[in-house]
């Protein structure tokens, strides 16, 4: 059987989250986690991945499914350059732990730690500065991975899409004068027009896999960078049916 390597493969491990950040371009959570046969079909066809990214929502919430990501590549020998995890650092335990030092001695094991205001105001908000900070101190120190703990440091501008679509610019200049450690403000005049940047889709030459392909946590092949409403209404096409995931992205019409 024919095997495959995909250039970039995001996967939407889930849509649930422990903060609701006014500016989150998914939009409003939701308590929707990957199915893991779905996992299981991405990772059946597969021998080589140069980047893969686990998202959501956020991710540490998901013992089972990272559990089940990390078997398929081990059991599978998928040779994976690299790995990319994005959190909120909000929640750790010792079974997400295990699981990430797992993922880091089979790939280089990169962790983004979200960092700006929005999600600050969120933090202090819920009381959760204090165990964040603490589960930062932790992945950086018992981790053999690359930890980024974001602080923006300009000005910069927000996607008016899914959560930020309710924001006012009344609310901007109470953010922008709300007082935290970090020097970055958002863009003063909130911008309005913005477009969204649609990637052009996935596509198959032989055996490889190129562009950005994404499954999201509702088990379709979705385009990246999108709230959780325009991934469904946007989908490329579903995994919930009896082809392949292969056979499913060979389904695609080429931009």
């Amino acid at each position: 059987m024919m095997k495959y390597y995909i250039e970039n493969l995001y996967l939407e491990i889930t849509r649930n989250c422990t903060l609701e950040c006014a500016h989150c371009f998914k939009g409003k959570k939701q308590n929707i986690n990957m199915p893991l046969n779905i996992i299981d079909k991405v990772f059946k066809d597969i021998d080589k991945i140069d980047f893969l990214l686990l998202c959501g929502g956020e991710v540490l919430l998901c013992d089972k499914e990272l559990e089940r990501v990390y078997f398929n590549i081990k059991t599978n020998n998928i040779k994976v350059n690299y790995i990319s995890i994005i959190t909120n650092a909000t929640i750790l335990n010792s079974n997400i732990l295990k699981i990430l030092k797992e993922l880091s001695l089979i790939s280089n094991l990169q962790i983004y730690i979200s960092g700006d205001k929005f999600h600050f105001m969120e933090l202090e908000k819920k009381k959760l500065v204090d165990i964040r900070n603490k589960n930062v101190r932790i992945l950086k120190e018992l981790l053999n991975a690359k930890c980024w703990d974001y602080q923006y440091n300009e000005e910069y501008k927000i996607d008016k899409v899914g959560n930020a679509l309710l924001l006012t610019q009344k609310d901007i200049d109470e953010i922008n004068s709300w007082k935290i450690k970090t020097n970055y403000k958002i863009k003063s005049e909130y911008e309005t027009n913005l477009k969204r940047i649609r990637h052009a889709s996935p596509f198959i030459v032989n055996n490889s896999i190129f562009r950005y392909i994404q499954v999201d946590a509702c088990g379709n092949i979705s385009p990246i960078y999108y709230s959780y409403n325009e991934e469904d209404n946007l989908a490329y096409g579903t995994l919930n049916n009896e082809n392949s995931f292969i056979e499913n992205i060979k389904l695609i019409k080429k931009d």
